[in-house]
């Protein structure tokens, strides 16, 4: 009974997933072929590349409510550079936008870090700073014409059958697993997370991985904005709306505490899986746009109440 409560301790969200499959199933004959497989997975990437960053920052007691408009304000960045004729070379755009990503994480750093603004207040309000940049930018008007002919490729292309987002986004996971469980700075993170105090009386810097923290925030969210415009051939500042809200979530039904101290990356690989499992049966069921956010509400709400029943912890756990 020990052994069957610490595995379930551990792998509940594996146990969420599963049930989500199954009924997904239920509803649906297409669900496990393999072309909607890798579709589910394609559309996850950019959520898993994305909340590996994150999953490490809520860990160490931070949280960001940007990475949606960063992710916007990057595409827009890249689809101004390439596109309608401009003669700009595709690499050195990438990497300015990729500049630009890691230029809004670095102020949603200082003003936490060097500014003591509170983590959710500073980027409830750089959301609004990058998506207005984003309007600014483009006149508020998306961008679909005038990319390069091998623009696409990022976002639409596979090596070996498999797609180069998701490629990308098991490479970022890899990085991010082994930062947090094998290096010395991953376990500066649990601590800081567990404790800011006795992190800074051991000699641990706290500002300054919490700066890098943040910072990677901006880059990854900068990767997706990437593959997002590549994927779609076109870039939009409407885009990224509400994406902040499914990395959270993917972090937290994978088992990481808002108050930091706890968290797994694997967890949040999995939890984006539950969400692109739930949205993937949802469009294939047919289930409209307005009633979708109303049952995506709803199932997470459940899904979290069952993950913290199902290892015994009170709701209330997961702020403490």
């Amino acid at each position: 009974m020990g052994k069957l409560r610490s595995f379930m301790d551990e792998y509940v969200v594996l146990v969420i997933l599963a049930l989500f499959m199954i009924i997904a199933s239920f509803f649906s004959d297409k669900f496990f072929t393999v072309m909607n497989i890798t579709n589910v997975f394609r559309q996850v990437s950019m959520v898993v590349i994305v909340g590996s960053a994150v999953n490490l920052l809520m860990i160490s007691g931070g949280i960001d409510l940007s990475v949606g408009s960063i992710m916007a304000l990057s595409s827009i960045t890249l689809a101004k550079l390439v596109a309608e004729g401009r003669d700009f070379s595709f690499i050195l755009a990438i990497i300015v936008t990729l500049l630009v990503g890691l230029a809004c994480g670095a102020l949603n750093a200082f003003l936490v870090v060097n500014l003591n603004i509170i983590p959710i207040i500073a980027t409830l309000g750089t959301l609004y700073i990058f998506r207005g940049m984003t309007y600014l930018v483009c006149d508020g008007l998306t961008i679909g014409s005038g990319f390069p002919s091998n623009y696409t490729l990022i976002g639409q292309g596979l090596i070996f059958k498999i797609p180069i987002p998701v490629i990308i986004a098991l490479l970022i996971f890899m990085i991010f697993f082994i930062t947090q469980s094998k290096t010395i700075f991953g376990r500066y993170i649990f601590v800081i997370g567990g404790d800011e105090q006795v992190a800074k009386l051991s000699g641990i810097s706290v500002p300054s991985i919490k700066f890098i923290l943040y910072t990677l925030v901006g880059l990854v969210s900068g990767i997706a904005g990437i593959i997002l415009t590549s994927r779609v051939n076109s870039a939009g500042p409407n885009f990224g709306l509400g994406f902040e809200f499914d990395v959270i979530l993917a972090v937290l039904i994978g088992g990481t505490k808002i108050g930091g101290g706890k968290g797994d990356v694997k967890g949040m690989f999995f939890g984006a899986l539950v969400i692109g499992v739930l949205n993937n049966g949802m469009n294939l069921i047919g289930i409209g746009v307005a009633l979708r956010q109303v049952v995506a509400g709803v199932v997470f709400v459940i899904a979290i109440i069952f993950y913290k029943l199902i290892r015994g912890e009170k709701i209330l756990d997961l702020f403490e």
